[in-house]
């Protein structure tokens, strides 16, 4: 579920595959996008609020333009539980179960360059946020390693890894000033990061 940029409208993935915008105001649905086959499990929206990415458990990213068409993006082989637009409103950083993070052209739906991946260890992605200045993701992990990850966005490699959860991180978010993040785990509980010291609060 994401909130669009001007609070106005909601999209929502649902386990029918299908991506929903509501109106927040009178709660109703104002359209239906389908064409994924499975769970939606991860929606954001670009800044400009023109278009939304979804993530979806047939292993796909889709971009629907509020206004006309959609782009898909093919490429994963696993689950998408993640999906952020990069400021320029151009680019989607993709994250998935298949252990890798990816780069996206939305115009065109192609990837651009080799996919992400942690050299020290397979990276199961289960949740996405990028920082508000653009220049960091922090991916969630699980399984036998729960760790948060924070990727540069312009070299693509991990430069910080933080443990603390037991458990799949489900959930993850920034505070403005790009400081702090915050994650949400199956474990049960809630932690907030010191980016610069890599440490809970």
């Amino acid at each position: 579920m994401a909130l669009s940029p001007n609070e106005q409208t909601i999209a929502s993935g649902g386990d029918d595959g299908k991506v929903r915008l509501l109106d927040v105001d009178t709660t109703t649905v104002i359209t239906n996008w389908t064409g994924h086959t499975r769970i939606v499990y991860a929606s954001c929206w670009s800044a400009d609020g023109e278009r939304v990415v979804s993530g979806n458990w047939d292993g796909t990213a889709r971009i629907c333009d509020v206004n006309s068409g959609t782009t898909t993006m093919r490429g994963h082989t696993d689950w998408v539980n993640g999906a952020v637009f990069l400021p320029d409103g151009e680019h989607i950083i993709t994250g998935s179960l298949d252990n890798s993070l990816r780069l996206w052209n939305i115009q065109s739906g192609a990837q651009i360059g080799e996919e992400w991946r942690d050299e020290n260890g397979a990276v199961l992605v289960w949740s996405m946020a990028l920082s508000p200045n653009g220049k960091t993701v922090a991916s969630g992990g699980g399984r036998d390693d729960c760790s948060v990850r924070l990727w540069d966005v312009e070299t693509r490699k991990v430069i910080s890894k933080w443990r603390g959860h037991t458990d799949v991180v489900c959930a993850l978010g920034w505070n403005a000033d790009s400081e702090r993040v915050a994650s949400g785990s199956w474990d049960g509980t809630a932690r907030v990061w010191d980016v610069n010291r890599g440490k809970t609060i």
